[in-house]
């Protein structure tokens, strides 16, 4: 019964951490902004185990997920121009239909993909949604969903940011390709 009031305190944070990031992606690059994102947005759930039965303590601990998650979700579509550009630089083919029609291919697969996986793991747990309480089993599958599956993701997600070395080197592929671009004209 919870899940809209839940989403709201998400959605809400997330769009006004949304309005912050292009001075963020400016300051520190997207790499960085991501992982302090995805830092937040593991605070975000720590938060939760403070007490997960308590709606206050709840959404609050969404509105630090949603402030974190809007480095992730402002930068997502923002790193495949700078792919497209490094690849041009690299190879000298520029590959844009390529590379976003795989971007939102893999978008459209892992959302299916990350939904089927919380129904699996729901109902490992024995969850059903007929039932007014839910066994423990549900319960933990639901703690599990909801607060320590998002943890690994992150921490995952910064693991990776860490190799990302774009933000260091676009200023010179930009230059060289408007040196390029310069030179064809």
């Amino acid at each position: 019964a919870l899940v809209g009031v839940l989403t709201l305190a998400y959605l809400l944070a997330l769009m006004v951490g949304l309005l912050a990031m292009a001075p963020l992606f400016s300051r520190f690059g997207k790499r960085n902004t991501m992982i302090g994102g995805s830092i937040i947005s593991i605070i975000g759930c720590l938060i939760i185990m403070i007490n997960p039965t308590s709606l206050f303590v709840v959404v609050v601990a969404q509105i630090v997920k949603g402030l974190g998650q809007a480095s992730l979700t402002g930068a997502l579509w923002a790193l495949l121009p700078d792919t497209i550009e490094y690849g041009e630089w690299k190879t000298g083919i520029r590959n844009e239909g390529v590379l976003y029609s795989g971007g939102s291919m893999g978008q459209k697969i892992g959302n299916g993909l990350g939904m089927a996986f919380i129904g699996w793991v729901l109902s490992w747990g024995g969850y059903n949604g007929m039932l007014s309480v839910q066994p423990d089993s549900a319960i933990t599958s639901i703690y599990t969903i909801f607060i320590y599956l998002p943890i690994v993701i992150f921490v995952a997600q910064i693991i990776l940011l860490y190799f990302y070395k774009l933000d260091k080197v676009y200023p010179k592929i930009a230059a060289d390709l408007e040196a390029k671009n310069e030179g064809l004209r």
